[in-house]
Protein backbone atom coordinates (compact mmCIF):
# COMPACT_ATOMS: atom_id res chain seq x y z
CA UNK A 1 0.00 0.00 0.00
CA UNK A 2 0.78 3.73 -0.86
CA UNK A 3 0.45 6.62 1.00
CA UNK A 4 0.09 10.07 -1.27
CA UNK A 5 0.02 13.39 -0.19
CA UNK A 6 -3.96 14.10 0.53
CA UNK A 7 -5.79 16.88 -1.36
CA UNK A 8 -8.60 16.81 1.74
CA UNK A 9 -11.32 15.71 -0.64
CA UNK A 10 -11.09 11.99 -0.35
CA UNK A 11 -14.63 10.27 -0.40
CA UNK A 12 -15.39 7.89 2.79
CA UNK A 13 -12.92 9.51 4.69
CA UNK A 14 -14.47 11.14 8.06
CA UNK A 15 -11.71 13.95 7.38
CA UNK A 16 -11.61 14.35 11.61
CA UNK A 17 -8.15 14.52 11.41
CA UNK A 18 -7.49 16.29 8.12
CA UNK A 19 -4.62 19.15 7.60
CA UNK A 20 -7.33 21.25 5.93
CA UNK A 21 -9.15 21.64 9.72
CA UNK A 22 -6.33 21.70 11.60
CA UNK A 23 -5.28 17.89 12.23
CA UNK A 24 -2.45 15.86 11.22
CA UNK A 25 -3.63 13.76 8.71
CA UNK A 26 -1.96 14.43 5.31
CA UNK A 27 -2.09 11.76 3.17
CA UNK A 28 -4.49 9.44 1.76
CA UNK A 29 -4.27 5.47 0.17
CA UNK A 30 -6.34 7.23 -2.94
CA UNK A 31 -4.22 8.25 -6.01
CA UNK A 32 -6.78 9.84 -7.21
CA UNK A 33 -6.90 12.21 -4.45
CA UNK A 34 -3.13 12.83 -4.47
CA UNK A 35 -2.06 16.43 -4.50
CA UNK A 36 1.09 15.59 -6.25
CA UNK A 37 0.46 13.29 -9.32
CA UNK A 38 -2.18 13.69 -12.22
CA UNK A 39 -3.88 11.32 -14.55
CA UNK A 40 -2.31 11.18 -18.13
CA UNK A 41 -4.09 9.60 -20.84
CA UNK A 42 -1.73 6.82 -22.41
CA UNK A 43 -2.48 5.33 -25.43
CA UNK A 44 -5.21 2.85 -23.92
CA UNK A 45 -4.44 3.22 -20.29
CA UNK A 46 -4.85 6.20 -18.05
CA UNK A 47 -0.99 6.86 -15.84
CA UNK A 48 -0.42 8.70 -13.41
CA UNK A 49 2.38 11.01 -13.32
CA UNK A 50 4.15 12.65 -10.43
CA UNK A 51 3.53 16.73 -10.11
CA UNK A 52 6.63 19.02 -9.09
CA UNK A 53 7.08 18.31 -5.39
CA UNK A 54 4.51 19.63 -3.07
CA UNK A 55 6.63 18.50 -0.30
CA UNK A 56 9.72 20.91 -1.67
CA UNK A 57 6.83 23.52 -1.64
CA UNK A 58 5.63 22.73 1.82
CA UNK A 59 9.30 22.47 3.11
CA UNK A 60 10.11 26.26 1.97
CA UNK A 61 7.11 27.70 3.03
CA UNK A 62 7.77 26.02 6.71
CA UNK A 63 11.23 27.16 6.31
CA UNK A 64 10.31 30.77 5.74
CA UNK A 65 7.70 30.51 8.54
CA UNK A 66 10.39 29.44 10.80
CA UNK A 67 12.94 32.34 9.66
CA UNK A 68 10.01 34.41 10.58
CA UNK A 69 9.51 33.48 13.81
CA UNK A 70 13.35 33.53 14.48
CA UNK A 71 13.48 37.00 13.40
CA UNK A 72 10.31 37.59 16.10
CA UNK A 73 12.41 35.91 19.15
CA UNK A 74 15.23 37.79 18.07
CA UNK A 75 13.44 41.50 18.13
CA UNK A 76 11.60 40.24 22.00
CA UNK A 77 15.02 39.65 23.23
CA UNK A 78 16.63 42.33 22.22
CA UNK A 79 13.30 44.73 23.37
CA UNK A 80 12.50 42.90 26.14
CA UNK A 81 15.75 43.91 28.52
CA UNK A 82 15.01 47.40 27.15
CA UNK A 83 11.15 47.78 28.68
CA UNK A 84 13.05 46.74 32.12
CA UNK A 85 14.86 49.88 32.29
CA UNK A 86 11.59 52.32 32.51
Amino acid sequence: MYLFLCDGKAEGCAQTNCYKSGGECLYTTDINHAVNFSKEANLDDLLYVEKESYIKKLVYVWKVKLILVRKVICWLKIRLPLLNHF
